[in-house]
Order: C-alpha cells, then structure tokens, then sequence
C-alpha cells in the first residue's frame, strides 16, 4: 500500500490485523520487509503497521533526510490513517526516529518499544565504520582493504590506505604531529650520514612509529625513510593535495633545472 503524504511524499507500508496500532520502525539500511516476521505473527493482536522510511524501499527517495523528519513524515503518516495513539518499536537506526517521534509528537504514543538502540547519536567514525562493514558484507569481501591493488605506486597506495583506514574509524596523526615525525626522522637520517650516534633512547627509536635495530644499518635507514614518506603522504591527503601528482611536478621541474644547467 502506498500512503499520500504532503508534499507530494509517498510512503509504502504494510497494515494487517485488528487491534492496538502497533507502529513498526525499520532500522539502516533496511525497509519494513524486515518486520515480516512480525507482521505475521501478531494480527490476531495488534494492528500491525510496517512502513519505509521515505529514501528507503518502496517509499519516495525525496530529501531532506533526517531523523526529526522521519519522526514527523510518521506522524503525518498514523494520522492519515487516523490512528490517534500508537505503540511505537523501532529497530536501530529506528529506535532514533521512535525517540524522536516521542519527543516531537508524545500525545501520538501510547507506548514505546525500543531494540538494539541507544538515546544518543553514533559518531561518524562509528557510522562509517557501519557503512564499510556493510559494503564489506554486500561485496563477499574477506578485508576492507582487498578492493585496494597492492601494485599501485607507493604513494597513491599509502594515500588509499590512509583514506580507508579513517573511514572504518582509525584515528591518523594530524599535520602537526606528521610534522613532528617527519622533522624527527630527518635528524635521525641526517646523524646517520654524517657519522653522528642519533639511533640511541632518545632519537629516532624512541619516537612513536620509528622503527630501528639499534645498530644503524641499511634496514633502519629504509624503514625511517619508509616513515618520513609515510607521514608526508598523510600531510599531503589532510591538505587535500595528491602526493603523486606533487612529487611528479617537483621532478618534472628539478629535471628543468638539470637540463639548464646541461
């Protein structure tokens, strides 16, 4: 069934058995085909009400999005069927718009069921965390990152990583920090060639991220230059700059500066 909403809206929902009104709320990023179950259960006891969220199955996808309007499209939508009071149940995502719902429109609520929800909002890291996890079940994907070439250049590599390690929820150092490792692990690199000791407690080793096997060798000197890169990779994605791109110009123009010089 579809409910005529104003505005022009459209949401579809489902409405079986006699009884109390008995308001069902989906929950991200499902429709109301999850409360089947229910909806086959309880018409002998309840009028059961199943409805999509508008942007979400057979409802209209019209903007805006938001959990206050999803609360005030459903008391638009129990008042269209001239429902006066209802028990409320929302799942998740659902049990935002039901408190939302008891907030905005309370004399519609004659009850309220909530399940696997909480009073406060997800963080973003928690909501893209969410998304991934779900893009992940949706693709049979084993890794979040295994959509990720481990042939691509090292840097673009080093940038797609730092993009997906952020969207599943890990926190990377900001610029400031980056800028204290990378001046750090240039002293350390600069002691080791001019003969200087900079791989004690108090140098590259001990700073957070460094790597070293204490005696100074071509390994250190890699894997500290493998972090100075690594750390400028992360400069140049938090300032919105590609560091493939940057360092092609910088070579494009030190490779003019070599040809005036020839």
């Amino acid at each position: 069934m579809i409910a005529m909403l104003a505005g022009g809206l459209e949401l579809a929902y489902d409405d079986v058995g006699t009884g109390v009104p008995l308001l069902f709320i989906h929950g991200w990023p499902h429709n109301r085909t999850l409360w089947a179950a229910q909806l086959n259960g309880l018409p002998t006891q309840a009028r059961c009400l199943a409805p999509d969220l508008r942007g979400f199955g057979g409802s209209s996808v019209e903007p805006p999005y938001s959990i206050d309007q999803y609360a005030d499209d459903l008391a638009a939508f129990l008042t269209m069927l001239g429902v006066e009071r209802a028990v409320v149940c929302g799942l998740s995502m659902g049990g935002y718009v039901a408190l939302a719902l008891l907030r905005r429109h309370r004399a519609l609520l004659r009850g309220l069921i909530l399940t696997s929800t909480r009073a406060t909002a997800d963080t973003p890291e928690a909501v893209a965390a969410n998304w991934e996890a779900l893009k992940k079940a949706e693709k049979g994907r084993t890794s979040v990152t295994e959509g990720i070439p481990a042939a691509l250049p090292a840097l673009a590599l080093v940038a797609k990583l730092q993009r997906k390690a952020l969207a599943i929820g890990m926190v990377v150092p900001t610029v400031a920090e980056e800028a204290i490792r990378v001046a750090q692990g240039v002293s350390a690199l600069a002691g080791a060639d001019d003969g200087t000791d900079d791989t004690g407690p108090d140098a590259a080793g001990a700073r957070p991220g460094g790597i070293t096997d204490g005696e100074g060798g071509q390994a250190d000197h890699a894997a500290e230059v493998g972090e100075v890169l690594f750390s400028l990779v992360n400069v140049a994605r938090s300032l919105g700059v590609d560091p493939e791109t940057a360092l092609r110009a910088r070579a494009a123009s030190f490779r003019a500066s070599i040809e005036d010089r020839g």
